[in-house]
């Protein structure tokens, strides 16, 4: 069986609960199912220290072109951005001009993002309840309306 090519990626490797939910999805990844890239999108950490001998693990700075020939040469099929949940472009653009098929979003704080760029997300997937509860009510959504998008 043809592995899944996954790049997970956050702005920085530093130790917040951002860089931490990337972590603990990473390293309980199963490894017969994935290849796993670790991107960080604008600079490094103590975070990034912890995970560079456990997967490749690349510091962009924001060099876009650099990331769109990264997300090409591993052939990524799925790349899970982990954020906020409130706009941030660099990352989907790069995802987009690399033609990544999938691409999914852990909203760690339940913000919104009515950007254009957001519309490239294919799922969102919140943290905890109550993130997720935030996000409900802060967007005015039913029940049934959050499911159709989440």
């Amino acid at each position: 069986m043809k592995k899944i090519n996954l790049a997970q990626v956050v702005n920085q490797l530093s130790l917040g609960g951002t860089e931490k939910s990337l972590e603990i999805f990473s390293r309980y990844l199963d490894k017969d199912l994935f290849n796993l890239a670790v991107f960080a999108a604008k600079s490094g950490g103590e975070r990034y220290e912890q995970l560079k001998d456990s997967f490749p693990t690349f510091i962009l700075n924001e060099h876009k072109a650099q990331f769109v020939n990264l997300l090409k040469e591993r052939k990524i099929d799925i790349l899970h951005v982990h954020r906020a949940g409130s706009e941030e472009p660099f990352v989907l653009a790069a995802a987009k001009e690399a033609n990544v098929p999938i691409i999914v979003e852990t909203k760690v704080f339940g913000q919104t993002d009515k950007s254009q760029s957001a519309k490239a997300i294919d799922l969102s997937i919140f943290v905890s309840k109550m993130c997720a509860l935030r996000y409900i009510k802060k967007n005015q959504l039913s029940v049934e309306d959050f499911f159709k998008n989440n």
